[in-house]
């Protein structure tokens, strides 16, 4: 069984990097992707800081921070292949 959500991914991928003419819409959907890959490094870094934190800092809301800065970087994973997978 083929998922079309992942063939459909790879092929917006892969015809955002053939393809001969890039217009304003293409420049700017590069442009957005390097933005989220950042946004992306940076909600790693919240994680990583809120792990960290609650190994110094333990309070009765330590592992609701932990589940919010994991909820933080999933969405903006998501974000991310949202973006990718629109056909510009």
């Amino acid at each position: 069984m083929k998922i079309d959500f992942l063939d459909t991914f790879w092929t917006n991928i892969a015809h955002l990097f053939t393809q001969g003419d890039f217009s304003f819409i293409g420049i700017m959907k590069i442009v957005t992707i390097v933005f989220l890959l950042f946004y992306l490094f940076f909600a790693f870094l919240t994680v990583r800081q809120v792990q960290i934190m609650n190994q110094f800092l333990n309070t009765n809301l330590s592992p609701w921070t932990k589940i919010v800065a994991w909820i933080y970087f999933l969405y903006t994973l998501c974000l991310l292949f949202l973006v990718i997978s629109i056909r510009a």
